[in-house]
């Protein structure tokens, strides 16, 4: 019983994701001081940006979606799938520490999807663009399911 309530969940929340996907992408709500300290960044979607800066950018952002989705689905099941061996008394420590590594290594796998994507972008800028670009704003790089 509690295995079907898990591939629930998990097709559920897959289900969902899917969906947050097919929407328009969100704007970003404010901006945030840039890392370099040059005052106020500015996201992509504010930027004043070429058509070839903006195809390039879709381009890239069409090509890291699914991996970015893919990384994020699993985290999720992942992370389900700890809280459930957590409340299991017939579960060992060493399948929660197995399950924690997966996390870990997908966690990195994420951080290092993101970075790619950013730094593909980062190509696409003039050097006057990246000065004032707010990378944590950006859609791809957000952690959270805001």
């Amino acid at each position: 019983m509690r295995s079907y309530c898990l591939i629930a969940i998990i097709v559920i929340f897959l289900g969902s994701c899917a969906l947050l996907w097919a929407q328009d992408p969100v704007k970003e709500r404010k901006t945030e001081p840039s890392v370099a300290g040059h005052g106020d960044c500015v996201p992509l979607s504010k930027m004043e940006l070429s058509s070839e800066q903006a195809e390039a950018i879709e381009a890239i952002r069409s090509n890291y979606r699914s991996r970015i989705l893919r990384l994020r689905s699993n985290l999720m099941v992942k992370r389900i799938e700890i809280r459930s061996l957590l409340n299991d008394p017939e579960a060992s420590e060493d399948m929660m520490l197995t399950k924690a590594g997966e996390i870990e290594d997908l966690n990195r796998a994420f951080d290092r999807v993101v970075l790619n994507y950013q730094l593909e972008i980062r190509r696409v800028l003039s050097p006057d663009q990246i000065e004032t670009w707010c990378t944590n704003g950006e859609m791809l790089g957000k952690r959270d399911w805001k």
